[in-house]
């Protein structure tokens, strides 16, 4: 049973990547592609909103042959196929090295995303994780200072604990005494709590598209999995979880649709195409 509305309520089609259209492996089951390009063959506009940078985002973002800008890092950056960035976010440098000495004194290991490079200074166990979710090298430093240079240019950070959550409780518990709400916190897995600078969310990103667009938030249909997806599936006029979502994510969400695994998103879209193409 699915819900009763149509798809010419909509203009704008986003879509999160790992766990709502991309499966095992970070594969994109060919259904889903064929589905996504005849959405967009009907005249509607799709994009991504992911935690990923470009560089791990840019192979599928060509697949779907995606022209309207990517949601990145969480909306920190808004940046386009061919390059253009039209929106990117930075935390100041004290940030960062508040960050650091914090994550140094409770041996924590820590990433920073740097333009299309993502910066630790060993690759740990825990960091290891950053490979499963597609990203395709990091960049070993060995000491942080060694690239204060270009803390400048930091837009999103990330601290990864496989054992306990409880570490990551308490880093940001932590953080928030030193710096409050001046950066954003969210616990994008339960191994993984990400800071970006202060306002700044996929649901920000899209929100910026609609704006570039001319349309309103209610124009746009979003599908997601995470925690990170839950301020978009609230404000989107439809939002759907996959079946595998996080409990936020699909209490945020106006409807739960399969799993990833099944094809979830490309089942619905399925059965709202063939609504639109015939009318009657």
């Amino acid at each position: 049973m699915w819900p009763d509305i149509k798809i010419n309520q909509f203009k704008l089609f986003v879509f999160d990547v790992d766990g709502t259209i991309l499966q095992l492996h970070h594969k994109l089951d060919p259904l889903t592609q064929s589905v996504l390009l005849d959405l967009k063959d009907l005249g509607f506009a799709i994009t991504l909103a992911t935690g990923k940078n470009m560089k791990s985002t840019r192979a599928l973002a060509e697949k779907l042959q995606i022209e309207l800008p990517l949601v990145l890092s969480n909306g920190c950056v808004l940046q386009s196929l061919d390059g253009t960035i039209h929106q990117k976010h930075y935390f100041s440098t004290d940030f960062i090295w508040q960050l650091i000495e914090e994550c140094e004194r409770m041996s924590l290991d820590l990433a920073i995303h740097i333009d299309e490079d993502i910066y630790v200074k060993e690759v740990t166990d825990n960091l290891a994780i950053l490979y499963t979710y597609g990203s395709p090298s990091l960049e070993v430093v060995g000491e942080w200072k060694t690239i204060k240079g270009l803390f400048p240019k930091a837009y999103k950070c990330l601290v990864v604990d496989r054992n306990s959550r409880d570490p990551l409780f308490e880093l940001e518990k932590r953080m928030r005494s030193k710096v409050g709400d001046s950066v954003a916190y969210c616990h994008t897995l339960a191994e993984m709590l990400e800071f970006m600078p202060e306002g700044v969310s996929k649901m920000t990103g899209v929100r910026a598209i609609t704006e570039k667009m001319d349309i309103s938030l209610k124009s746009v249909m979003a599908f997601g999995d995470g925690n990170n997806d839950s301020e978009m599936l609230a404000a989107v006029g439809f939002g759907a979880a996959v079946e595998n979502a996080a409990k936020s994510a699909k209490n945020s969400a106006d409807w739960v649709v399969p799993s990833c695994a099944n094809n979830g998103p490309a089942q619905f879209l399925q059965y709202l195409m063939k609504d639109y193409s015939n009318p009657d």
